[in-house]
């Protein structure tokens, strides 16, 4: 019943250790798996224990860090990226923008409405002569 105790509480430590996130669990499991082995003799018991740490390091993967994100949530992680807005006035440069993606969708409306009123005006201009 000992040893049952014993590998509960190295199974929440594991879990504690990962809750901090995944380099305190990872030292957790290493000093877990160094004192296993050096503390350990008897094999059936040391193959236990390292079962034990095993099932500890997937269940913090499954609750703490799983990846499996929905689309929406993929969206809202994906906040930053680069979006080139060319203006063309005088010589051509190139602006880096980081925004979201919302605003990028605004950002490229607003560049179509610029390059637009370029266009109205050069045929404003044009007709005018």
């Amino acid at each position: 019943m000992l040893i049952l105790f014993y590998q509960i509480g190295i199974f929440l430590a594991i879990q504690i250790a990962a809750f901090f996130g995944k380099n305190s669990r990872n030292v957790a499991v290493t000093l877990i798996v160094i004192f296993s082995i050096l503390q350990i003799f008897t094999y059936w018991l040391l193959i236990f224990q390292f079962v034990t740490i095993f099932i500890a390091f997937i269940k913090s993967e499954q609750w703490f860090f799983n990846e499996k994100l929905s689309p929406t949530e993929e969206k809202r992680r994906q906040v930053y990226r680069d979006f080139g807005v060319e203006y063309k006035k005088g010589d051509s440069t190139t602006m880096k923008v980081e925004c979201e993606p919302e605003r990028i969708e605004r950002l490229e409306k607003s560049r179509k409405f610029v390059e637009d009123a370029e266009r109205r005006s050069e045929l404003d201009r044009i007709n005018k002569l």
